[in-house]
Formats: structure tokens, C-alpha cells, sequence
């Protein structure tokens, strides 16, 4: 094999099975066979380090690697050095990537010859996608790629700390020395990323999502900090402030540097303190160093109840930070003077609200849907930090892609009035904008649940999309109701089965990102159908639910549900809100197969119980028996 254009290194430590969803999406790439996947088990002790195996024996440029545990950075050195590639990417084993995030990331880098591009990324778990905080930072004034930059033209990019939504020349690496750290910290993409910025000689930036980052309970960034989680943190934040002080002279980037320490390190930091107990561990001063560094007009810049408790900790006034931390939503929402009262007086200096209402975020959720007559009231929850109590409007618009935005009323600034005439078939989204003085705001409403609302000719459907944003359509009701009958899983493909009246188009819609694919059908006779979906079709997103829909509305029975395993995957049809849904999750077929084997011998318990039972009773019923016979004849001798 000539040069790989990609040398993809993804280390591997016990993430079970989501590895299948990331090797999967690798293989799946447009460039797969311009690429080397170097899979670099970490001492797994969970069944990764077989898989592996399996995926270098089936693809010829998947190759597996084994070594003692030494942590992610470690790992990612160690495929460093097997790396042949002209660009060196990471990913890491329990995420996920689109079909063209490598070809993207790729084109951009050799049309401008860049030593380093990066992209925009999401999370996900199973359920829902949503929009990461630090990315919407750095993309906040970036509404399309960018092509050729820097760091030094955009600051922001101080934000951007992960190292696997990149793709690094493999020379560039070489020729500055780049690595991780070889022992086992966390947090180690921080000085790498950092220092990849600020050498690079130029950087392209694309805008589309081209890394999903899955959300798990035993993740890093969701774990609670221990004693060495602070320190690495720590250490993290000393090694960046020194490459910082060493060479980097532009004020700019320190500064941005700096909001970053506060309002990601120092947030979690200060969170998480108060959970620990560490309030007189000689750590405390270790963080308290570090604080000091920071200057105090850049401090003074963020959020009232993020200045609060870093001033606290400086002062070591832990009673002052849990005080602020519990009663968060209280201080943000003004909603309790007392509040504002029990905070020391010393402290009131750092308190700033109408800063903090300039720079709030708004969030806006649904409350209640209901349905009256031809107008449709959807309650609003509003939410901005400090927002008084009046003297704002919330404005709301129907956003659509076929025509201009649409005006809604709005009532009392908590509930929008929605025509139902201004419903249409595709997918619109509702926007809110809040107005107080010269303060704007915007955002797009947000649901997470599936609602449905009947009318005579049409059924309006609610839905939560990417960022939980809600979106609305309305499908035309006919006579016609559509059948399926029988669901198979056939040659690689999903098949189904049933009756209708006349031609119908069918599709399958992603209930999160409403992708579409179409089936194919065809049709024996005006009454009968077989639609048919290549499978894998269906598993190529990172959230593997779907909606078997039809152009126009039908109601979709299907009265049984069916369950297939098919390869990793169990696959789950049920009907719901007369439409059938598809559900894929990844399962282990060893644990369902001792699950089975327990539920085998179960059984085998209790039928051995119920013998047992049932040989007792017999000899109940026989020694009854017997006795009745014998008073029988004592009672015939008395004649």
C-alpha cells in the first residue's frame, strides 16, 4: 500500500460495545481505502481487545496492536509511531464520525497545504444530539468554513481543546515534537491542542459537524472530581500558563487563554470542590496559585455566579461558594432578595447583573401544548440570568424553509398562539426572541417529547430534533389506512409486508435529525405491497431511530411487535401513535446468551419445584384414597 493520505489512531480501553458504532463508522468512510486505522488496545480486559481483531482480519487496512495500560495519551503516542500517513487524526473509541468527516477535513488541509484543520463537533447518547457549549464559543462568529487562518485571527480557538476533531500533518507533529503526555493524566489534549494551534503556520476550520461525541455516565467529563482528577487539572492548567508566558506574546490570545481557565478549568473546579471536601488540602492553594495569575479585569468580565465562587475560593470562604452554588437558579433568576442578603457584604463588589443579563444565555422550552379550535397555545418557560420581572417582550416566529418567517402572537409573554393554516408538511422550527431596552436575545424553542394532535382532516405533529429544538409539520388524513402485516429481515434487508389501497411512497424518517430514506416498493396489487430497506442504511447515524412514514398521511397498523438481532444490533418494531418505529441497539450476545441460559434454568428450577409439589400431593391424594376405603368397609361390616 502506498502512503496512507490518513493514518486514523483510535486507542482502545474497555468501552464494550459502542467500539462496533466507532469502527464501523470508520469503515464506512468515502476515503476508506485511502486511509490506515491503527487500533491500539490500552490492556482492555473487556471483549474490545477480540473485536479488534476480528475488524484487522476483515478490512486490510485495520491493523491491531496490544500493550500494558498507560492511558489515553500513551496510546496515542504508541500509534504515532506506527504511523505512516501524510495527516495524522484521533478518534476516540466509543464516538462516532460521518461518512465524509475524514475526506472534508482532508481536502480542506491539502488545498491549503495546512499543518493542522479543525472542525465542528456534537454530542449524543442514545437517545438525543445536542450542541456543545465550547464549540458554540468558538463558532459564535462563524457562519461558514473557514479556509485559511490562525490562531492569532481568531482567538476563540482557545476553546477548542479536544484533539480528535482535527486532522495534524504528521511533519508538522514530527517537526515540533508534538506528543502527549506518556503517563496516565487526564485532561492531556490541553497542552497538545494548545501548542498545535499556536505553531501551526495556517489552520482551516470547517463549520459542519464532523465529530460526534457520545455522553456517557462513565466518561471523564462526567465524572465527579477526585483527589487526582484536581491535580491533573491542575497540572493541566500550570503547563498551559507556561507555554503561554514562553511564547506567546499576543495580549489577545492570553486573554482568551484566560476565559478559558475561568469559565470551563475554574467553573468545574469550583463546582466540585464543595463535593470533595477538600477545604483545607494544601491543593486548595495549589488552585488559589493559579487564580492569582489571573488578571483581575479579565475575572471581572464573566458572569456574577461565576466571579462569585472563584473570589470565594481565593478567600477560602467555602461556606460563601456553597451558599452561591445551591442556590444558583435563585441568584440568576432574582427571584429571592433574601438571597442576594446572605451573601457577604464584601463580596457585592463582584456582583454585576445588568453585565450578566447583557451576556446571558436564553433558553426557552415548552410547557404545556394544547389544541383550541383552529389555534394551537403552546405555554413557554423563558429563562435568562437576572431578566426582571417586566419591561421585556418575548416575540416568537414560525420558521420555515419555503417561504419568509412568520409572526406568532404572543400572550403575556409565556404562551404563542399558532394557526394551524400556517402548518405545513415540512418541518418548521419556532424562534423566540426576547427584547428588554437595547438587549437582544434569540433562540429556538425547545421539546423532547413526540406529540400528536388530531384534527378532522390532518394530524399536527411536534417533535425534538438536533438540540432538542422543536419542530412541527402537518400530514393530511385519508380513508386509507396502510396494513403491514408481516416484517422479515431478508438478505441484508428489512422487508415488509402489507395492504393498502392504491400506490403509496414510503420512507423511513431519523426521529432526531429526519433523514430520510426511501423504501422500495413494489406492488402485486392495489391492495398489496413489499417495501424493502438495506439495513446498514439504517445503522450509519449515530441515533438509530426511525419512523416508517408514508408522502401522504396514512395511519401505519401493525399489530404485533418484532424484535430480529442481526449481527451487534437488536432490533426493536413497534407501533406508536399508528406508525410503526425501528429502534436499533448494540447488545452482547454473550450476556443474551446467559441471560437465556439463567431464564433456561429458571425454568428447569421450577419445573423441578412443581414435580416435587406434585408427588407430594399424590401421595396425599392415594393415603386419602385409602382411607375412605377403609371406613367404607368398616361401615359395610356395622350392617
Amino acid at each position: 500500500m502506498k502512503m496512507p493520505k490518513i493514518s486514523v489512531i483510535v486507542p482502545i480501553y474497555n468501552v464494550g460495545n459502542y467500539i462496533y458504532e466507532c469502527l464501523d463508522s470508520i469503515a464506512n468512510q468515502t476515503m476508506i481505502d485511502e486511509i490506515e486505522v491503527i487500533l491500539v488496545d490500552d490492556g482492555s480486559t473487556d471483549n474490545c481487545r477480540y473485536i479488534i481483531e476480528r475488524y484487522a482480519q476483515d478490512y486490510k487496512n485495520f491493523h491491531a496492536y496490544h500493550k500494558s495500560n498507560g492511558g489515553l495519551g500513551n496510546a496515542r503516542n504508541f500509534g504515532l509511531k506506527l504511523s505512516k500517513g501524510e495527516y495524522v487524526t484521533f478518534i476516540d473509541s466509543d464516538d462516532y464520525i460521518p461518512p465524509d468527516s475524514l475526506e472534508k477535513r482532508y481536502y480542506l488541509a491539502k488545498k491549503h497545504d495546512h499543518d493542522m484543520v479543525t472542525g465542528n463537533f456534537i454530542r449524543f447518547n442514545d437517545d438525543y444530539i445536542w450542541k456543545v457549549e465550547i464549540m458554540q464559543m468558538i463558532f459564535r462568529s462563524i457562519e461558514d468554513d473557514i479556509e485559511n487562518t490562525h490562531f492569532r485571527q481568531h482567538p476563540d480557538l482557545a476553546w477548542d481543546v479536544p484533539s480528535w476533531n482535527k486532522i495534524y500533518k504528521r511533519e508538522f507533529l514530527d517537526k515540533n515534537d508534538l506528543r502527549f503526555p506518556d503517563e496516565n493524566v487526564k485532561f492531556e489534549d490541553n497542552l497538545f491542542v494548545m501548542k498545535s494551534h499556536y505553531l501551526a503556520k495556517s489552520i482551516g476550520i470547517i463549520h459542519d459537524d464532523i465529530y460526534y461525541w457520545r455522553s456517557r455516565s462513565q466518561s471523564i467529563s462526567k465524572q465527579k472530581m477526585d483527589l487526582a482528577l484536581f491535580n491533573d487539572r491542575i497540572e493541566m492548567m500550570n503547563e498551559v500558563y507556561e507555554f503561554m508566558e514562553s511564547t506567546i506574546s499576543e495580549d489577545k490570545l492570553k486573554k482568551m487563554i484566560f476565559h478559558k481557565f475561568i469559565n470551563m478549568d475554574l467553573l468545574t473546579i469550583t463546582h466540585d470542590i464543595i463535593n470533595v471536601n477538600l477545604n483545607n488540602h494544601e491543593i486548595v492553594d495549589d488552585i488559589i496559585k493559579i487564580i492569582k495569575l489571573i488578571p483581575d479585569e479579565i475575572i471581572n468580565e464573566v458572569n456574577t455566579y461565576r466571579r462569585l465562587p472563584i473570589k470565594m475560593l481565593e478567600n477560602k470562604d467555602f461556606d460563601g461558594m456553597d451558599f452561591v452554588i445551591k442556590n444558583y437558579g435563585a441568584l440568576i433568576a432574582k427571584s429571592d432578595q433574601a438571597v442576594f442578603e446572605n451573601i457577604n457584604d464584601k463580596y457585592h463588589k463582584y456582583i454585576n447583573t445588568c453585565q450578566d443579563l447583557q451576556n446571558g444565555i436564553l433558553s426557552a422550552n415548552v410547557n404545556k401544548i394544547n389544541q383550541e379550535n383552529d389555534i394551537i397555545r403552546i405555554s413557554l418557560k423563558i429563562s435568562i440570568p437576572y431578566s426582571p420581572k417586566t419591561e421585556f417582550e418575548v416575540k416568537a416566529k414560525l420558521i420555515t424553509d419555503e417561504m419568509e418567517d412568520l409572526d406568532l402572537e404572543v400572550i403575556d409573554n409565556n404562551s404563542i398562539l399558532l394557526p394551524i393554516d400556517l402548518i405545513t408538511a415540512n418541518l418548521s422550527r419556532i424562534k423566540i426572541e426576547y427584547c428588554h431596552k437595547e438587549i437582544y436575545k434569540e433562540t429556538y424553542l425547545k421539546y423532547d417529547k413526540l406529540t400528536s394532535l388530531d384534527f378532522p382532516a390532518f394530524e399536527v405533529n411536534f417533535t425534538g430534533g438536533i438540540n432538542k429544538e422543536i419542530y412541527v409539520s402537518k400530514r393530511l388524513k385519508n380513508k386509507n389506512n396502510i396494513v403491514i402485516e408481516n416484517v422479515n429481515y431478508i438478505d441484508d434487508e428489512l422487508v415488509f409486508k402489507g395492504k393498502c389501497q392504491g400506490n403509496v411512497n414510503f420512507f423511513l424518517e431519523n426521529c432526531i435529525d429526519f433523514k430520510r430514506v426511501d423504501l422500495k416498493t413494489e406492488f402485486k396489487s392495489d391492495y398489496e405491497f413489499t417495501s424493502k430497506i438495506d439495513y446498514d442504511e439504517l445503522i450509519k447515524v449515530p441515533i438509530k431511530k426511525w419512523q416508517l412514514k408514508a408522502d401522504e398521511f396514512n395511519n401505519i397498523l401493525f399489530s404485533d411487535d418484532k424484535t430480529f438481532y442481526i449481527q451487534k444490533y437488536e432490533i426493536n418494531i413497534s407501533n406508536k401513535n399508528n406508525g410503526i418505529f425501528i429502534e436499533s441497539n448494540l447488545y452482547d450476545i454473550l450476556d443474551t446468551i446467559n441471560q437465556l441460559n439463567n431464564k433456561w434454568d429458571e425454568s428447569i428450577r421450577k419445573n423441578k419445584k412443581l414435580l416435587t409439589q406434585n408427588k407430594k400431593l399424590n401421595k396425599r391424594i392415594k393415603k386419602f384414597k385409602s382411607r375412605k376405603i377403609v371406613r367404607f368397609a368398616d361401615y359395610l361390616k356395622k350392617l
